[in-house]
């Protein structure tokens, strides 16, 4: 989608659908920003919880608000899949709506823009919080610059906080890799956004605290559906190996960090779908599930069986795998 013409700078995006409990203070929190240049376009859904009634009366309030109603069902997918055809302004971000920014976030993200204009991504360092609001740690120390291989490996280690918000772009870098893929559930969607708008290029950080990312048990990263996990992980492992083709340094990372990486995440799907397949209504479709994690692990992570460095109940799984793959 081609840029507007005499744009503001940035366009702030925020995908709703029953987000009434918390789209409020959202909003409150953009329209609080000391830098005044950008334009607010909120995807509204089908909501049934009071969010499209109090949507409607929101555009009054300020020209820089756009409210775009789908005249449709949509699933996260779909409604976040519609910013790739909606006009933008040169940057763009993407909001939770129940994630609040603080008012120098904009401000601040313009700054790392002048500083670094050969980023392709901007961030700066966050709070998670809780349904309340209640502050439940500081994200984990990001460095100033981050390549795509160093950004994956750091993901892997599991020493790197990421999530959909506070992640600052080019718009037409954006539609030109296509957008958010639509992962189930976008789950592990973000990760892979990121890695695809970083490129060859780069990451650039501010140290400064700008926005808090909510974590409860009503947002999608909350919410524990294994199934939408599985596929998710799924597709995000087939998206980075063909990534890495051609690509030395994800390569070089894959090879590294992606065994250890899916048999910790294996581990959670096994142990449910193993408790699942003793109930008389859960039996049959575990036994298909269980089967699906053993062919996941023999793709992705054959060498595991081989090694001695994991956990007795890691090895206990690798072994079931062993001989679900003979």
């Amino acid at each position: 989608m081609e840029l507007k013409e005499n744009c503001l700078k940035f366009t702030i995006f925020i995908p709703v659908k029953n987000g009434r409990n918390y789209i409020s203070p959202c909003v409150e929190s953009i329209l609080a920003q000391t830098y005044k240049d950008f334009d607010l376009v909120i995807l509204g859904g089908h909501s049934t919880d009071g969010t499209c009634e109090w949507l409607k009366n929101l555009e009054a309030r300020d020209t820089r608000i756009k409210i775009i109603f789908s005249d449709k069902e949509l699933g996260i997918e779909g409604n976040w899949g519609r910013i790739l055809s909606t006009q933008k302004n040169e940057f763009m971000t993407i909001v939770g709506y129940d994630d609040l920014l603080e008012p120098d976030f904009l401000e601040q993200i313009n700054s790392l823009i002048q500083s670094e204009p050969d980023a392709s991504l901007y961030l700066t360092h966050f709070n998670l919080i809780d349904s309340t609001g209640k502050p439940i740690r500081l994200c984990m120390p990001i460095p100033k610059y981050e390549t795509a291989s160093e950004f994956l490996a750091a993901r892997m280690a599991g020493i790197r906080d990421s999530f959909g918000t506070g992640y600052v772009m080019r718009s037409d870098l954006y539609d030109k890799v296509g957008g958010i893929p639509p992962f189930s559930n976008l789950l592990y969607a973000d990760d892979a956004l990121w890695l695809g708008l970083m490129g060859n290029s780069f990451k650039a950080t501010s140290p400064q605290v700008c926005f808090s990312y909510r974590l409860h048990s009503g947002s999608v990263s909350g919410k524990r559906n294994p199934e939408a996990l599985f596929n998710g992980l799924r597709q995000y492992l087939d998206l980075l190996r063909n990534m890495a083709q051609g690509n030395k340094e994800l390569s070089m990372v894959i090879k590294q960090y992606l065994p250890q990486h899916v048999v910790r995440q294996s581990q959670y799907f096994y142990y449910h779908y193993s408790f699942l397949k003793m109930t008389p209504w859960g039996k049959r479709d575990a036994q298909k599930k269980l089967s699906e994690i053993a062919l996941l692990l023999k793709e992705f992570a054959p060498e595991a069986v081989l090694n001695k460095s994991y956990s007795r109940r890691l090895c206990k799984l690798i072994a079931w795998i062993a001989h679900k793959c003979d």
